[in-house]
């Protein structure tokens, strides 16, 4: 989107990460899926302690709440800037209060999932509301400072909403399942438990993986960019591992681990190996990419391994616990992605009015209207060029060159 500013010079906001064609539309769908399974999971979770009737009008609001609070953390700036012109307090919608919102969100699904999947861990010498407690916080504080960051940027709004799809789906199943020990086998026990107790659950792994497929470009297409120095086909290889990361996906849903599972094991393998390969690959595949980014890779990949030795070598950690954080450092590596990279070779184009002093610009004007008078001008010995920059948004960088110029005498 290019505005105009004064001079006749456009000003272009994140022109390099258009996301989808229609990525509102997709937004707010994946908006509406991720508030009926919040207010499937409200019913399930609710019935143990409110009656039938008023545990359907508290999955009601809560739906209601869930749609409204994704659809404002999903907007864009010029989206919320419409709203505050026609009415809405620009309290609600500041940068502040929709990253409190979203933090909060995630606080509560966190807490609930984990409270959820309490058995799989009582060997933790800790009570499981506590700990419920502290997941809650933990996520909420993190994703609340990543969306003041990050929210700026479509793909990053895109696939937060894909995220909560996939822990609202899980959490749905967790509600509803008939298997209450469920967790001794792994999250992919919520998909083969008779009923339509599983349909959340696969719908929603599925719906996560066609979503990092859709967004695979939309993740790489910035590193495109010369600032990141990328090689041939390193952007493209990329592209195809996070993408098969999300036809991973697609295999852990559409397989159910009891019905397919070959299949099934074969796609959790095969997400954990492509990113892997992409966490190792990624600075070789981009040397011009932030150390920022290039560290998380690094301590994303080791805490994987530590999980996975926890987990299959030494048997400390239960294969639920293994999934929670394998997912999670996946989906947590993609939006740290967007996070690194969205901000660094965003190109802001400004007035040459505000990059030159006013009497630099007064002296540019002056031997035209000179020479059009008939009077002698001479140019000074020294001119100073300005330079196109890239810079990160709400930055103003300048760069002066002063090049010597051989002295020019004009008569009339």
């Amino acid at each position: 989107m290019s505005l105009p500013l004064s001079g006749g010079i456009g000003v272009t906001r994140d022109p390099v990460n258009p996301a989808l064609t229609h990525g509102s539309v997709f937004r707010r769908a994946v908006t509406l899926a991720v508030a009926l399974g919040f207010g499937i999971s409200l019913i399930g979770l609710s019935q143990t302690v409110i009656d039938g009737p008023f545990a359907l009008l508290v999955a009601v609001i809560g739906s209601i709440v869930v749609a409204v609070t994704g659809t404002a953390i999903s907007f864009s700036r010029s989206s919320l800037d419409w709203l505050v012109h026609r009415g809405l307090p620009q309290l609600i919608v500041s940068p502040r209060s929709l990253a409190f919102f979203n933090g909060l969100l995630w606080a509560v699904l966190a807490a609930a999932i984990v409270f959820g999947a309490r058995g799989a861990f009582v060997d933790v010498p800790v009570p499981a509301v506590m700990l419920a407690l502290v997941a809650g916080v933990a996520l909420g504080v993190g994703t609340m400072h990543l969306h003041r960051v990050a929210h700026e940027h479509d793909a990053y709004r895109t696939f937060n909403l894909v995220a909560m799809l996939l822990a609202c789906g899980s959490l749905a199943s967790i509600a509803f399942t008939s298997d209450t020990a469920w967790y001794a086998d792994g999250f992919s026990q919520l998909g083969t438990a008779g009923g339509w107790s599983a349909i959340p659950f696969n719908a929603a792994v599925t719906g996560a993986g066609v979503g990092v497929i859709l967004l695979s470009g939309s993740f790489t297409r910035i590193l495109r960019t010369a600032t990141f120095r990328a090689r041939r086909g390193g952007v493209a290889t990329l592209r195809v591992l996070i993408a098969l990361i999300g036809v991973s996906l697609m295999g852990v849903g559409a397989f159910p681990v009891d019905a397919v599972p070959i299949a099934h094991n074969l796609s959790a393998c095969s997400a954990a190996l492509a990113f892997a390969a992409a966490a190792v690959m990624i600075r070789f595949l981009v040397p011009g990419l932030p150390r920022s980014m290039v560290a998380l890779s690094g301590a994303f990949l080791a805490a994987e391994v530590v999980a996975g030795v926890l987990y299959q070598g030494m048997g400390i950690l239960s294969l639920t616990i293994f999934e929670v954080v394998a997912f999670t450092l996946v989906f947590a590596w993609l939006i740290a992605l967007v996070a690194t990279t969205a901000g660094v070779a965003s190109p802001v184009i400004v007035p040459v009015s505000e990059l030159i002093a006013p009497e630099r610009l007064e002296w540019a004007r002056r031997p035209a209207a000179r020479i059009a008078s008939g009077d002698s001008v001479c140019v000074p010995e020294r001119r100073v060029g300005v330079h196109t920059v890239i810079r990160p948004p709400n930055r103003v960088h300048m760069r002066v060159r002063a090049s010597a110029a051989p002295p020019l005498t004009l008569a009339a």
